[in-house]
């Protein structure tokens, strides 16, 4: 039970004192605020893998359990980096494609077509210049937006 209150405790510094963003934690910028949240996340982490130990120490769980909530930490810190990573990828664009033809021609220019150069030749600029990926899909991958175009 106290670890699983740790879990709880472990993401508010980011909801009160971060705005719900992880990017405060890797800033170096600093401050009463910012430091407070940094210092109270670091110790609900350390807590959240401290705990077992000192249960498991105290005979009062077992080795298996230990281990569970050591593994437990591990995916809710790999959920975290995965959320944070998320995070500061929010101002990418993907454009996914079921036509390799045309992908073709936005990432190799060259290998357009010339009766449709004067269509295509500003798009790798703007592509790059907007930090915008660009990858081929399956159309049975991308079935779901296929029938949104069918609908208009």
């Amino acid at each position: 039970m106290l670890s699983a209150l740790m879990y709880v405790l472990v993401p508010m510094p980011c909801l009160f004192f971060g705005g719900g963003s992880t990017q405060f934690l890797t800033s170096r910028d600093g401050g009463g605020w910012v430091d407070a949240a940094k210092f109270l996340t670091g110790a609900s982490a350390v807590g959240s893998f401290a705990i077992p130990i000192i249960l498991r120490h105290a005979h009062m769980i077992s080795t298996g359990a230990m281990f569970i909530e050591f593994t437990s930490f591990i995916i809710f810190v790999c959920t975290v980096l995965c959320f944070h990573r998320a995070s500061l990828e929010d101002d990418w664009l993907i454009l996914e494609s079921d036509s390799a033809v045309a992908v073709d021609w936005i990432k190799n220019l060259a290998a357009t077509n010339p009766l449709f150069m004067s269509i295509v030749k500003d798009i790798p600029s703007i592509v790059v210049d907007k930090g915008v990926i660009v990858r081929h899909v399956l159309r049975a991958v991308n079935w779901e937006a296929d029938e949104f175009a069918k609908l208009g």
